[in-house]
């Protein structure tokens, strides 16, 4: 709940009417690369705290998830690469989505650990490294100046 908290004062400080009106201030916030690589940090930690806990938290794993979306949309759009937003769209998929050592990809990536590792590593393991790798390449990506920051005049 705190760090909803502090998601929304960051994000809207003037509130949701707030945001709505003055949507180019909440752009040029969200558009600092300190801000996008703080917000992403810390709407991504809850969620692997929140592995495993259950189907409540799994829920609330997915509102952060959300946050995560719109900061990365927000973030795509003023650097030129609205793609960004695949970045989180992923790693909630890979969150949410039932994994097991009997997932197709998983499986043989299982057996590959198996042989490298001396034992098999679980299939959630991987999955949840498979998003952090993933989550990393979102935040270099966002945090890369894009097309439209090198042309503006400073």
């Amino acid at each position: 709940v705190g760090l909803l908290l502090v998601d929304s004062v960051i994000i809207a400080p003037s509130g949701i009417v707030g945001l709505v009106k003055d949507r180019q201030a909440a752009f040029a916030t969200m558009g600092q690369p300190p801000v996008f690589a703080l917000l992403y940090l810390l709407n991504l930690l809850p969620t692997y705290f929140l592995i495993g806990q259950g189907q409540a938290a799994q829920s609330i794993g997915i509102v952060f998830w959300g946050i995560l979306v719109f900061v990365a949309y927000t973030r795509g759009q003023i650097i030129g690469r609205p793609w960004l937003v695949v970045f989180p769209v992923v790693g909630a998929l890979l969150a949410v989505a039932p994994i097991s050592n009997a997932t197709p990809v998983l499986s043989s990536l299982v057996l590959w650990s198996q042989d490298v590792f001396g034992g098999p590593i679980e299939a959630t393991t991987i999955a949840l490294a498979a998003a952090s790798v993933i989550q990393l390449i979102g935040i270099l990506c966002g945090l890369a100046p894009g097309p439209r920051l090198a042309e503006e005049p400073a």
